[in-house]
C-alpha cells in the first residue's frame, strides 16, 4: 500500500464528510444521528474512490510550503468538525 493514496483516501474521506455534514446539518437544523450517518458514509464512499483512483507516484520530501498547507487543511477541517459537535 502507497503513503500517497492513502493520504488522498483519508483527505478526501475527512473532506467530504465534514462538508457533507456542514450542508445537511444547515438543512436539517443542526447535527442528529442520520445527518451523521449520511456525512460519514459519504465520507467513506469518497475516501475509497479517491484510494482507487491514485496511482502511486515516487516518493519526495515535503518543502515547508507543503507543511504549512497540511497543517492550515488539518486546522481548517478540525475547526469545522469540533463546530458541529458544539
Amino acid at each position: 500500500m502507497s503513503g500517497d493514496r492513502l493520504a488522498a483516501g483519508l483527505i478526501t474521506a475527512t473532506g467530504a464528510s465534514v462538508i457533507t455534514a456542514i450542508c445537511l446539518a444547515f438543512a436539517f437544523s443542526g447535527l442528529n444521528f442520520t445527518v451523521a450517518v449520511v456525512a460519514l458514509a459519504t465520507g467513506l464512499a469518497g475516501g475509497v474512490w479517491a484510494f482507487r483512483q491514485t496511482r502511486p507516484t515516487r516518493p519526495c520530501d515535503p518543502g515547508s510550503w507543503d507543511i504549512l498547507l497540511l497543517m492550515i487543511f488539518t486546522i481548517a477541517s478540525l475547526r469545522a468538525f469540533l463546530w458541529l459537535i458544539y
